[in-house]
């Protein structure tokens, strides 16, 4: 996938000491969670984008192999967290992680260890699983991401409900009394008409068609 790339990255790229970070943005429902592999808060933009705060967890955090094919075939990626105090390893079991979309940037340091420039993208994809390890010394998160493929190999299941109407958009009404259509009666052509198929004690009138 062609993206555009940043001057400062490239300066390293092509230097004799190459000085970068990945960039992790996981974006949970209670909180997105932004971190890096070097050290110290950093404040860093996205190019386009604007400027946020990300941690430094240092050798603390490791990412996996980074790939990508041109067959559409999913890759799942690991994103590791160790050394967590039981207060955030509980934390994180609760969270609710499946489908959240999680992004791997890139960011390029100068000689005096400081950000230069703007971060690059490097990788988008939605978590599909978390795994805990309890240790008597190092407690371990790892979270299984799935490239953005693997989307278009799943059917988007639903049904036409209100519930569902207003996770997608809140305060919409046009589904708000199709669970009781089954049970109403219908006035057509001056009759009642039922649902055969679905017994009601207590029909009520739904309104008049035609």
């Amino acid at each position: 996938m062609t993206r555009s790339t940043t001057a400062e990255l490239l300066a390293q790229v092509t230097s004799h000491a190459v000085r970068y970070a990945l960039f992790v943005e996981l974006l949970f429902d209670s909180a997105p969670l932004r971190v890096h592999q070097s050290l110290g808060t950093l404040s860093a933009t996205e190019t386009g984008g604007s400027a946020r705060t990300w941690y430094g967890v240092g050798e603390l955090g490791s990412v996996g192999s980074v790939q990508e094919n041109s067959n559409l075939q999913t890759q799942e990626l690991e994103l590791t967290l160790s050394g967590l105090d039981s207060t955030l390893l509980a934390v994180a079991m609760n969270e609710a992680v499946s489908g959240r979309v999680a992004k791997i940037f890139i960011g390029a340091f100068n000689e005096q260890d400081q950000l230069s420039g703007n971060l690059t993208f490097l990788w988008r994809g939605r978590i599909d699983r978390m795994r805990t390890t309890f240790g008597t010394d190092n407690n371990t998160v790892t979270v299984v991401c799935e490239s953005e493929a693997a989307s278009l190999t799943r059917s988007k299941a639903g049904y036409f409900t209100d519930n569902m109407q207003q996770r997608r958009f809140a305060g919409d009404k046009f589904f708000e009394y199709v669970a009781q259509l089954p049970f109403m009666t219908i006035i057509w052509a001056g009759k009642g008409v039922t649902n055969r198929n679905t017994f009601s004690p207590t029909p009520k009138y739904f309104g008049h068609l035609g």
